[in-house]
């Protein structure tokens, strides 16, 4: 199996490729650093009997996980822009240092 349980399908959709799209996937199914990266990104595991249906689906969820990381640097880069410089020495002396928990 390539993925840990997934709920159930809902709906198979035709993907459009165009020759670049296949000689993506065919470069991440035959490069190991790829491999590595997209295993990294999301919880799937790459073995020789993937299909290209999960591979597609890993591409997937690893373009989805990117584009969530990216929202959330621009929400905290757009709260950082409306908090005052006192603001945030505030925050910073409420925050225990680093080595409070050091026993």
């Amino acid at each position: 199996m390539a993925m840990k349980t997934n709920p159930a399908t809902k709906r198979r959709h035709s993907l459009p490729l165009s020759e670049m799209d296949l000689a993506v996937l065919a470069t991440i199914r035959n490069s190991q650093v790829h491999k590595d990266a997209l295993e990294s990104l999301i919880d799937f595991r790459f073995f020789p009997e993937t299909s290209e249906a999960a591979l597609l689906h890993a591409v997937f969820r690893a373009g989805v996980h990117a584009l969530n990381r990216e929202i959330e640097v621009a929400g905290y880069a757009q709260i950082a822009a409306t908090q005052s410089v006192e603001e945030r020495k505030a925050i910073a002396r409420r925050r225990p240092p680093s080595w409070a928990e050091e026993e």
